[in-house]
Order: C-alpha cells, then sequence, then structure tokens
C-alpha cells in the first residue's frame, strides 16, 4: 500500500471539484470578491489612514470568511454547505483568524533574518537598484524556509473550519504532516508560488493596465480557490490516514 500524499491525484481533483463547487463558491465568496473588485476599480478611493483601515478590516473580515467556507464546500456534505451562510461569525472564524495571526508570526520570525540579508549585503543592494528579475527570483528564494513551514501548519485551517477538534493546535499540525512534509511543500507551497510566479512575470510584460490587473485579480482568485481545494484535500487524506493508523 502506497502511504506517500498522492501529489497528482489530489491536484486533479482539486481541479475537477473547485469547478464543480462554483455556486457555491460564489455563493460563499461574493463579500470577498466585492472587496477586493472595490480596490481594483477605486484605489484612489482607498488612500487615506482612515479608509486604509476600514479596508484592511474588510479585507481580513472577507478573506476568512471565504476561505473557511471554501474549506467547508471541499470537506462537509452539500447540505452542510447549505446550511454555512455567507454573512456570519462564530468561534470557529475566530479560531481561524488567531491561527492565521500565529503563523504569520512563526512564518515572519523565519523569514525576516533572509530578508536582512536580501536588503543588506552589498551584491544584494545592486540588485534591489536595478530592479531586475533576478531581485524577484531571489525573493522567492529567500521565503522557501517559510513557505515549507507554513505549508505543515497550515493543515490547522481546515480542521478549524470544519470544527473537527477545537483541542487541535498548529503542534498538531506540524506533527500530522511528519513524513510527507516535502510531499506538502510540492503541492501546496510550490504549486501555487509557481502558478503566482508566472503570472507576475506575465504581467510585468504585459503592463499594468487596468483591464491587465482585473484580468490578473481573477486568475489569482482561481488559482487561490484551487489552492484552498489541494489544502483541504491533503488535510483529508492526512487524517484518514492518521485515523487508520491508531
Amino acid at each position: 500500500m502506497n502511504n506517500n500524499l498522492p501529489i497528482h491525484a489530489i491536484f486533479e481533483e482539486s481541479i475537477g471539484l473547485s469547478m464543480r463547487r462554483f455556486n457555491d463558491i460564489l455563493r460563499i465568496g461574493w463579500p470577498y470578491f466585492l472587496i477586493l473588485f472595490v480596490s481594483i476599480m477605486f484605489p484612489d478611493q482607498i488612500s487615506g489612514l482612515a479608509e486604509l483601515i476600514v479596508f484592511y478590516i474588510l479585507f481580513t473580515t472577507t478573506s476568512v470568511l471565504a476561505i473557511v467556507g471554501c474549506h467547508r464546500i471541499f470537506l462537509m456534505s452539500q447540505k452542510e454547505v447549505n446550511q454555512t451562510s455567507t454573512i456570519r461569525w462564530s468561534m470557529r472564524e475566530s479560531r481561524f483568524l488567531i491561527n492565521s495571526i500565529g503563523l504569520s508570526l512563526i512564518a515572519a520570525v523565519f523569514g525576516v533574518p533572509f530578508l536582512f540579508v536580501l536588503t543588506n549585503v552589498s551584491l544584494f543592494e545592486q540588485i534591489m537598484i536595478d530592479e531586475g528579475i533576478a531581485f524577484d527570483l531571489l525573493s522567492v528564494l529567500f521565503t522557501l524556509p517559510s513557505i515549507y513551514i507554513m505549508c505543515r501548519l497550515s493543515l490547522i485551517f481546515p480542521d478549524v473550519a470544519v470544527d473537527h477538534d477545537r483541542d487541535r493546535s498548529l503542534a498538531w499540525a506540524w506533527k500530522i504532516s511528519s513524513g510527507h512534509s516535502t510531499r506538502l511543500f510540492l503541492l501546496i507551497g510550490m504549486a501555487p508560488l509557481t502558478a503566482w510566479t508566472a503570472l507576475e512575470l506575465i504581467v510585468g510584460i504585459l503592463g499594468d493596465s487596468l483591464i491587465i490587473v482585473a484580468v490578473e485579480a481573477i486568475i489569482w482568485v482561481g488559482i487561490s480557490v484551487i489552492e484552498v481545494c489541494l489544502l483541504s484535500l491533503s488535510y483529508r487524506w492526512l487524517v484518514f490516514q492518521s485515523d487508520n493508523l491508531e
């Protein structure tokens, strides 16, 4: 029996599942899509401090609602999905936000030393001045340790979204991903990162007109949905394997 995380099967299922559940995703995610649309179409209206604070509160709130909702869409029955309201906030969403902050702080701790090197070593300073693709590639390279950590700890998010066990923590996510870290890194870390990098390079070539930015946002939302689905299905597989071992 193959006990390795099935990267290819999960990737294929994520594409198909994301397409089949499009209507549910749209119902759950429309507040986030609306905030994103406003930020693209009316960027000059979000310039003052008060406007920025309101925007980030709305953006964070709708992001949490959308991601939690998508995890539920990908992991729960249609009946349970139908019972998930678009506008809601419960302990589930609060736990999700708290874990998001915790994971971001952990990733930042590992990322700051690399950022310090990137911005202070003379060779990298020259690359920054040149503002070439090399700097972007180096930035991506230096974030890989943080991405590796986030890939493993992010398994807590689908667990929180489906209200599986309120006693589970980031430490549980790290433990259950043990032995599968490389495959998780490739599946939910490198795959989206590669797509994002390619998208940024294409946009850099085509320019940053309003239409290009809007299309980029639509594509990025699609990539993000698939990434959430990849995480959900990886979580489902790992939990199933863990339960069978107990």
